[in-house]
């Protein structure tokens, strides 16, 4: 059996949207459990795909951005530079014949990378208004 980019990848989104959910709701097993597993069940037919290094690399820069947005003052704009480098990379990732479908790819991109920045966010707002009663 082999599963296509297109759904790999949504399989792959979907499973780190639940890993997200857990960190929301933390202690409840399964969004965690099920997430872990789809996220790595996607990176799997993704990679059985063999994907191409410029969308490896702009991923990885995505991630990078992503990672700053949650750790430092960036105002908004390492999130924006982040979903733009996730977009190009899970766009660039396979050679044109197998290629993830653009309607696949820009819808759901910029909402992964929204709610991602959003999160980070709200994390670092938490932190900031953190009380420290003891």
């Amino acid at each position: 059996m082999r599963v296509g980019p297109n759904i790999a990848f949504i399989i792959f989104i979907l499973g780190v949207l639940s890993i997200y959910g857990e960190f929301l709701r933390p202690g409840r097993v399964l969004p965690g459990l099920f997430g872990s597993v789809m996220a790595v069940t996607g990176s799997y037919w993704l990679w059985r795909n063999s994907p191409r290094t410029p969308g490896l690399l702009l991923l990885s820069v995505g991630v990078l951005f992503l990672i700053a947005e949650a750790l430092w003052k960036t105002h908004v704009v390492a999130g924006i530079l982040g979903t733009i480098s996730l977009l190009a990379g899970f766009s660039l990732l396979f050679p044109p014949a197998r290629r993830i479908a653009p309607s696949l790819t820009i819808p759901i991109s910029i909402v992964f990378g929204a709610v991602t920045t959003f999160l980070a966010f709200e994390a670092k707002r938490a932190r900031r208004n953190k009380r420290s009663d003891l």
